[in-house]
């Protein structure tokens, strides 16, 4: 690959696009005697170049492994606030959670947003009036009512035991069964669960009328389910998790 050696700080072709700017000696770490950048330089490059969505589920990963925090990306921020793309970093500064486990549950948080729904609470620890446990579900919006579980594929192909047949449709077919059983017994507690898959998030729209279909049909005033944050097993409005549910309520 050449690179011209002219004065622009952008260009681009039928395929590529170049910036050209100064990356300050803070920004780079060496390993195995090459360059990189610095994660948390990578993944504000990424929010500034990617689909949202995208963009998002790296930032949340990032996060998740311990390779950057919130305040080290604000940092970032304002050190590229003169490159361009950088003014869509701000929403996804916004809405980072570093508790979406996938890809799926980042995209589905950020057509949440676009759609302009409440964002739930991610990987929310849901018991019954007793204190037991019933299930760990994909978000939360514990105002509403409503428990939203992204479907990945991935989801009914797991929980197989060495040695156990392996039959992917046998797998599948407990898998969504036993999906079933837990979504009954969120309903017993009052909790209307909206369920969506890929390809709702990537076209947003029928997930958000989904969710918008389950706001309609919850009653808040009917549940009796309590709530634990996933990170630390408080209860979420004791924990981090009440800070979540003020941030992303803003």
């Amino acid at each position: 690959m050449t690179l011209l050696d002219d004065r622009r700080t952008s260009r681009a072709d039928e395929w590529r696009q170049f910036h050209r700017g100064r990356t300050p000696p803070g920004h780079v770490v060496v390993a195995s005697r090459r360059a990189h950048l610095t994660p948390t330089r990578t993944v504000v490059d990424c929010a500034r170049d990617l689909h949202p969505r995208d963009a998002l589920a790296i930032m949340d990963a990032a996060m998740r492994r311990g390779l950057t925090s919130l305040p080290q990306l604000r940092d970032m921020r304002r050190h590229q606030r003169q490159l361009p793309g950088i003014s869509g970093v701000d929403t996804l500064l916004r809405i980072c959670d570093p508790l979406r486990e996938n890809w799926l549950e980042s995209a589905s948080a950020w057509a949440v947003h676009a759609s302009g729904l409440p964002a739930g609470v991610p990987q929310v620890t849901v018991l019954d009036a007793a204190g037991r446990f019933v299930a760990r579900v994909d978000a939360l919006w514990p105002e509403l009512g409503v428990v939203g579980e992204a479907d990945g594929r991935g989801k009914y192909e797991i929980g197989a035991e060495p040695g156990e047949g392996t039959d992917v449709f046998s797998i599948m077919r407990t898998a969504i069964h036993e999906q079933r059983e837990r979504e009954d017994r969120l309903g017993d507690l009052g909790l209307v669960v909206c369920r969506w898959g890929q390809r709702d998030a990537l076209a947003m729209t029928p997930l958000a009328d989904r969710l918008r279909s389950a706001i309609e049909r919850a009653e808040p005033a009917r549940v009796t389910a309590r709530y634990r944050c996933s990170c630390c097993s408080r209860d979420l409005t004791d924990c981090a998790g009440a800070t979540r549910i003020a941030r992303l309520g803003a």
